[in-house]
């Protein structure tokens, strides 16, 4: 199965497709109050490299996304708040 993600980091949506299923991570909000801490970090190692801060997921091509989609995989919406 795999899961695809949208990405919000309130400037902009990205769109990603991994290996899995993190359907538990659906409306995880980093540096929300009301998202648990420990999904937050579950978030924050999909997303950032620990010791750079960079990105880990490159975007897809928003036909990559849709594709996964059809094909009936976990669709989730996550994000970070600056």
């Amino acid at each position: 199965m795999k899961t695809a993600i949208i990405f919000n980091d309130y400037e902009q949506l990205y769109y990603f497709v991994v290996d899995g299923d993190l359907s538990h991570l659906h409306g995880v909000i980093v540096n929300s109050v009301d998202s648990d801490p420990k999904l937050q970090d579950e978030v924050c190692n999909l997303i950032y490299d620990a010791k750079t801060g960079e990105a880990l997921l490159s975007d897809v091509e928003l036909a990559e996304f849709v594709k996964a989609v059809r094909d009936n995989s976990a669709v989730i919406e996550i994000g970070f708040l600056p």
